[in-house]
């Protein structure tokens, strides 16, 4: 059931996504004929992202930002919901040390970014920091192999990073940085036997501080 649902909004998020990038590129087709003449598509102002977290993939996660201008030119907001599937019996190479059936989840991070260049584009360096917040369910193995049980862990932090973005003449943008935050996990399991999922900072339940890393890929609507 819960994989049915993150699948869904999964699915969801990204038609919806699609479909205002369609409905934003008629319009500004729409203005061009109005006016009787071609606009550069590099003078129309932007004030909207989509990317794509590609490092989420290595984690079983897939990570879908949207970015928007604020009223200040050089400050925006990242809306970053994420959604998680493993299903791997025994243990993965990045989770290794502990032997699980299946783990689900979804997140949200929210995060405010300062652009040091100014302007209407955002581009160069820039500062940032937020908010995160994640939610998992481990399925273990149970008596053996013949029942398992489930475990939710739960995951906040905050996030501090620098980056910088680079944008192409058709608006396809490419964004590196790197950081460090804090998480703090809790757990809950239905039968009472935790299994911690806490060693390593990547890990679902991990507390501590931790550096963060990570690369962009999108473009502007």
């Amino acid at each position: 059931m819960i994989k049915r649902a993150v699948l869904s909004i999964a699915v969801l998020f990204v038609f919806l996504s699609v479909s205002v990038a369609q409905i934003n590129n008629a319009q500004s087709n729409t203005a061009s004929i109005s006016i009787g003449k071609k606009i550069d598509s590099a003078s129309i102002d932007r004030s909207k992202a989509i990317s794509f977290q590609l490092l989420y993939l290595l984690n079983g996660g897939m990570r879908i930002d949207y970015d928007m201008r604020l009223k200040a030119p050089n400050q925006w907001l990242t809306i970053g919901p994420q959604f998680y599937y493993i299903a791997k019996e025994g243990k993965t190479f990045i989770h290794e040390n502990v032997s699980f059936e299946e783990i689900t989840g979804f997140g949200l991070d929210l995060q405010y970014r300062y652009y040091l260049s100014g302007g209407y584009h955002p581009k160069d360096g820039y500062i940032g920091g937020g908010i995160t917040y994640q939610y998992h369910n481990a399925e273990f193995p149970l008596n053996g192999r013949e029942d398992t049980y489930n475990q939710s862990i739960n995951k906040g932090g905050v996030n501090f990073i620098l980056g910088y973005q680079v944008i192409s003449r058709n608006h396809i943008l490419m964004d590196f940085y790197g950081g460090v935050g804090y998480r703090n996990s809790w757990y809950n399991a239905n039968n009472g036997d935790i299994q911690y999922i806490s060693e390593r900072s990547w890990d679902f339940g991990y507390n501590g501080v931790l550096f963060l890393l990570g690369i962009r890929f999108g473009a502007w609507l």
